[in-house]
């Protein structure tokens, strides 16, 4: 598997600011997401721009960045804000599903999709788009012990949106982003239209 860390980090990442949410309430989270985001963008800015900080950056956290990211800002502060906005913007059980989809469906596309993806489709594969909604749709289920979550149909739509989505975003806007927001748009729409 290539880049653990930087699995192990989106997963305890995602799950950590799920936690925060559903911790704290969002009074009380709002403040710790605008302290996270704050800090991850100074973190990368000095990265960025202080040679000496950016060279230990590389060497203790290098393996945590995609190669698109070492010259520029990492995909964190997308990750952040699209979890915070899709929990502030949908009812939380809606929400907290698709931050699910996230947080699994994409770690375990990438660990499917990059040793046994053979059919591509851009730069995704088949095989790991399945493993994305399959991982994002059990990990929403399994969720069901814990809380409220939408009916499996709405799931199932959701999951597979951020699939799609996770394919089709462009990188400069990043898919940490738009695979929340969209899911949760998507089965608030349809659980609207079935009344």
């Amino acid at each position: 598997m290539k880049n653990p860390g930087r699995k192990f980090y989106h997963t305890l990442g995602g799950l950590g600011l799920l936690a925060i949410y559903h911790v704290l309430g969002p009074r009380q989270a709002f403040p710790v997401y605008l302290l996270l985001l704050a800090g991850i963008l100074a973190f990368d800015l000095a990265r960025l721009r202080i040679p000496e900080f950016g060279a230990w950056a590389m060497r203790h956290m290098g393996s945590l960045l995609r190669p698109e990211e070492v010259a520029t800002i990492s995909g964190s502060p997308a990750y952040i804000l699209g979890v915070a906005l899709t929990l502030y913007l949908f009812d939380l059980p809606v929400a907290t599903a698709a931050v699910l989809f996230l947080v699994f469906g994409d770690v375990c596309a990438s660990i499917v999709g990059e040793p046994w993806g053979k059919t591509k489709f851009r730069d995704k594969s088949l095989e790991g788009t399945a493993a994305f909604v399959a991982a994002g749709l059990a990990a929403a289920l399994l969720y069901r012990l814990f809380g409220e979550t939408p009916p499996f149909v709405l799931l199932a739509c959701g999951v597979v949106t951020a699939a799609i989505v996770e394919i089709f975003t462009p990188r400069r806007l990043n898919d940490n982003l738009t695979i929340p927001l969209a899911a949760a748009a998507i089965m608030t729409i349809l659980g609207k239209v079935a009344g």
